[in-house]
């Protein structure tokens, strides 16, 4: 084999043994030996022990690097020699000629000259195309600003054709709302006069009321239709006052302990200490309550009670069966008790569990009780002053016997309560009626419920 020439074998030095090329920021490994940086990089890439040489295969615990300056500067030298060696030979000269640039592609000089020049008139030639888009360039943004100009006054067009078209239809419904006001001001008027004149009726005595044919008071139809549905029409309150009077006396099987009843159960008194009874089923045991003997399915009837102007007091209808009788009452259409109570002074509905206040100028003193049991009515009214108290209008019965109610309690510092009954002939009919006669003597104690 020939020796190698002192170019060839810096060459040699001055390559690495992994990439065959001159070293490219060279480091030198622990055992001495040099490679490009990248070479070994990517040579041990993956690797966290055993880092084996390329070459000699010796293993290094850790990765080192030691970079080799002078190893970097013989690289830069050994290529700068091998590119002076190839420039000055003969056929470095002569290009088309030499073997060693077989391979390369010739031209003559007047041709690629030509060939440039043509390469340069095209460049030429699209100048005046992109000197035309520069300057649509520059005019667009003014047409741009045209464009929105144009658009923002239609905007404002616009916004004032609505603005008119709101003020006329603003003007429409003040005007629609000003004929209502002026309408429902007039049925209001209409239904005032039609109010006095209902309460003239009922401030009338109650032998003179009860006698006066409730057909005079006329509800027109589209006022029936916007009433209150508790109001009641003409044919109601006729066959209400038309009733005939009930004979009612006291049921002993279902009055509270604390309830005495009179030997002909038309009186009942409050007492502290409760009485030795048996506990049928019929009983209650928690309110003091107390239902009338008689019952009703059908028909309508009626019956008085004088209340007083003392006491805490309750009275109504309840159907038969449904009315809780052990325990806490709901005191309400929904517990089966059609009523009104006084309690603290004031007269109130027991429409639902928050019970109904009846701003009442004068408090009866005798209490009327109507039954319409078919039309499903309940209607209570202050029987010396003829006024009307309250009206269940849809009471619902569902077929079950209604009887009479009434509750009576005692609280602290209250004057007991008794019930009494008494009987007089109204229009030849036997009218029963119950008074609620104050007892003289106060009380210290009563019940709470």
């Amino acid at each position: 084999m020939a020796s190698q020439s002192p170019s060839e074998s810096l060459q040699g030095e001055a390559s690495c043994s992994i990439c065959l090329g001159y070293f490219q920021e060279p480091v030198s490994i622990p055992c001495g030996h040099n490679f490009c940086r990248e070479c070994i990089t990517r040579c041990w890439e993956g690797l966290e022990a055993n880092f084996s040489c390329p070459q000699c295969r010796q293993t290094a615990s850790h990765k080192s690097f030691r970079p080799s300056r002078e190893l970097a500067k013989i690289a830069e030298i050994a290529q700068q020699s091998e590119l002076a060696s190839r420039t000055s030979s003969p056929s470095a000269l002569v290009c088309d000629r030499s073997q060693a640039h077989r391979l390369h592609t010739v031209l003559p000089a007047e041709e690629a000259a030509q060939e440039y020049k043509v390469k340069h008139w095209d460049v030429l030639a699209a100048f005046p195309a992109h000197q035309k888009s520069l300057g649509k360039g520059k005019t667009q943004p003014s047409k741009i600003v045209c464009e929105f100009e144009q658009l923002h006054q239609f905007l404002k067009d616009q916004e004032r054709l609505l603005l008119t078209q709101l003020a006329d239809l603003d003007r429409a419904i003040t005007r629609v709302q000003e004929e209502a006001v002026v309408k429902v001001s007039e049925e209001m008027a209409h239904l005032d006069t039609l109010i006095w004149e209902m309460e003239g009726k009922f401030q009338q005595p109650a032998s003179k009321f009860l006698l006066v044919r409730a057909q005079s008071i006329w509800v027109g139809g589209k006022w029936r239709e916007r009433a209150n549905p508790k109001t009641w029409d003409s044919t109601s309150i006729t066959l209400v006052l038309s009733s005939p009077a009930a004979n009612v006396t006291l049921d002993p099987a279902t009055a509270h302990p604390n309830l005495h009843l009179s030997e002909d159960r038309k009186q009942v008194r409050g007492q502290l200490v409760p009485q030795d009874l048996p506990d049928n089923p019929e009983r209650f045991d928690f309110e003091p309550c107390v239902l009338g003997c008689q019952g009703f399915t059908s028909g309508r009837h009626f019956w008085e009670v004088e209340v007083g102007q003392g006491g805490v007091w309750a009275i109504g209808v309840a159907r038969e069966t449904s009315i809780a009788r052990k325990g806490q009452l709901s005191l309400c259409p929904k517990g089966g008790i059609w009523g009104v109570e006084k309690w603290g002074g004031q007269v109130r509905a027991l429409t639902t569990r928050k019970v109904t206040l009846l701003p009442l100028r004068v408090l009866p003193r005798r209490v009327s009780v109507h039954l319409d049991y078919a039309g499903g009515t309940v209607a209570f009214f202050d029987a010396d002053e003829g006024g009307l108290i309250f009206i269940f209008s849809r009471a619902s019965f569902t077929g079950e016997r209604v009887r009479p109610w009434l509750w009576v309690v005692g609280l602290f510092n209250f004057l007991p309560l008794s019930l009494c009954l008494s009987a007089c002939f109204l229009n030849g009919e036997l009218d029963v009626k119950f008074c609620l006669d104050i007892v003289s003597k106060n009380v210290n104690s009563g019940w709470s419920f």
